[in-house]
């Protein structure tokens, strides 16, 4: 099949986007690579986000809109790929921006490279200072994983493989019987599963993809309970995910995900006045359990990264605040 024939759908889900919605959608139709479909999925905005959207149909016929009274990013995901024509997919969210070359360029090393995802460096848009111009879109250097190699790096490393789901590309197979669930961090909850049914992950170091980063966003709102909840929900699920199929270094990744992930959590939560003493208690319990699982040499790190985490790891089961107050500087 030629290249051209392939189809992308594009899937955003949008809520309270009117601010900002316009200037996604131009990045996203006016890709070089022109066979894409764009559903918008409107979660039950209360602005006049809808009308956008029509207004955005009325322009470009490869605009699909559907409207959909509000139950989260999950729920709109979930409506656009039960959707989706594409032989790919791909995801932006409402408030982002995409280079031209974006998708193109991934769809080109899917093929070259024969893998099932394909993946792009990241630019954080801070405040909306949309200054895109200082994206590195020359570093040309790629790096390839196996799936099982992909979960590993994920779970244990994410410098290059990372668990939001707008800076990939997939083949639209991966999706056949996975779903997004009801949760806070669903895009967490999902990608580990994908990358294990992919036969070969690709990653580029060009920066394609800028999220935003501002007041209000998903990023900088407080943490809550329901996130701790949701954490211990999502983590405790990759530890059963991959106990079942009997994979020790994905169990020992996932040990680790959930001490790394608690120890951030942790640190939110101590940004947040209305946590309480039981909130913290809930988190720990977990990590702790964990710890005592993990056998961190299993995870092949270098001396140095091992010896680092084996200290931070201890002392943060010992005396949390602590670690937090010695690690204050690299919060982000």
């Amino acid at each position: 099949m030629k290249k051209t024939n392939y189809k992308i759908s594009v899937i955003v889900a949008v809520y309270n986007a009117e601010d900002y919605l316009l200037n996604c959608c131009k990045a996203i139709l006016g890709q070089t690579y022109r066979n894409i479909e764009l559903i918008l999925v409107n979660d039950g905005s209360q602005d006049d986000s809808l009308t956008l959207c029509n207004k955005i149909q009325e322009k470009d016929r490869r605009v699909i809109v559907v409207d959909k009274e509000n139950g989260g990013c999950y729920s709109a995901w979930n409506n656009g790929l039960d959707v989706a024509t594409g032989d790919f997919i791909g995801f932006v969210d409402n408030d982002d921006y995409i280079q031209p070359q974006m998708y193109e360029t991934l769809l080109d090393l899917l093929i070259k490279q024969d893998a099932d995802i394909c993946a792009c460096n990241r630019y954080r848009n801070i405040d909306n200072l949309n200054d895109y111009c200082n994206m590195n879109l020359t570093n040309d250097k790629i790096f390839t994983f196996s799936g099982y190699e992909a979960v590993v790096h994920l779970l244990s490393n994410t410098q290059y493989i990372k668990p939001a789901m707008w800076d990939k590309l997939y083949k639209r197979s991966l999706f056949k019987s996975l779903r997004f669930p009801n949760t806070f961090f669903e895009d967490a909850a999902l990608t580990y599963k994908l990358l294990y049914k992919s036969k070969k992950v690709v990653y580029t170091e060009k920066q394609f993809y800028a999220y935003s980063i501002r007041d209000g966003s998903m990023i900088t709102t407080p943490w809550s309970p329901k996130k701790s909840n949701s954490y211990i929900e999502i983590t405790n699920e990759a530890i059963t995910y991959f106990s079942k199929k009997k994979e020790y270094k994905l169990v020992q990744a996932a040990l680790y995900w959930q001490i790394q992930f608690g120890i951030e959590a942790f640190e939110r939560m101590l940004t947040n006045p209305e946590i309480t003493q039981d909130d913290y208690n809930k988190v720990m319990a977990c990590v702790r359990i964990s710890y005592k699982r993990l056998k961190l040499s299993s995870l092949d790190f270098g001396l140095k990264k091992y010896i680092k985490k084996k200290l931070e790891f201890f002392l943060f089961t010992t005396n949390p605040r602590l670690l937090c107050k010695l690690k204050k500087k690299e919060l982000r």
